[in-house]
């Protein structure tokens, strides 16, 4: 069912690109990025910690008035943590495929140009995931949304950006009852076509 509604938005997410005229694209390109990424909620494991991982996608960017812009992206996203047991490390990797929505505001000085955006990520859980060796992909949650807000700036055709996601649903299945949520610092480049 889930799968069902993230095509379902990725396929809105589609019309909603083919929607605007030419004349409103402002700009699309590649993008690729680290991600800093941990957890938070209420039944985090002792000592978690970050891990990286690797952002890589592309965006559409559409103006809407003067300054304001909404900007459309696809992304592979590596996500996850790390704990600690008895002296003994633990990494949760995570991969999603991604689509974010956001609004930017941009002003611009000559050719530079800074800008701050925030909007909505989703994100489809893709890989198997293990934990100490065994498979825990039925553990997981298939789903990921999280709140997006960040800033950057763009000179000539590249950008470059930071974003804080703060995640809204459960890493895990409900079943579970863990309290665990993604939390992700994305520092990212882009190169406008």
């Amino acid at each position: 069912m889930k799968q069902i509604v993230f095509s379902l938005i990725s396929l809105g997410f589609l019309f909603h690109l083919t929607a605007f005229s030419l004349d409103s694209v402002s700009g699309f390109g590649p993008k690729i990025g680290i991600n800093f990424a941990n957890v938070q909620g209420a039944d985090i494991p002792n000592q978690a910690g970050t891990i990286t991982g690797f952002i890589g996608g592309g965006y559409a960017e559409f103006i809407l008035d003067e300054n304001i812009y909404g900007q459309g992206e696809l992304f592979y996203s590596q996500k996850g943590y790390n704990y600690e047991v008895m002296s003994q490390d633990f990494d949760i990797e995570l991969e999603y495929f991604e689509t974010d929505w956001l609004l930017k505001y941009k002003t611009q000085f000559d050719i530079f140009q800074p800008f701050v955006c925030g909007g909505i990520g989703l994100g489809l859980y893709l890989i198997d995931a293990e934990e100490a060796g065994k498979d825990i992909k039925k553990d997981m949650n298939l789903f990921d949304a999280g709140i997006l807000i960040g800033g950057g700036f763009e000179i000539k055709r590249f950008s470059f950006e930071v974003r804080y996601n703060s995640g809204l649903t459960k890493i895990y299945r409900e079943e579970l009852n863990l309290k665990i949520k993604n939390k992700v610092v994305s520092i990212m480049t882009g190169f406008r076509l």
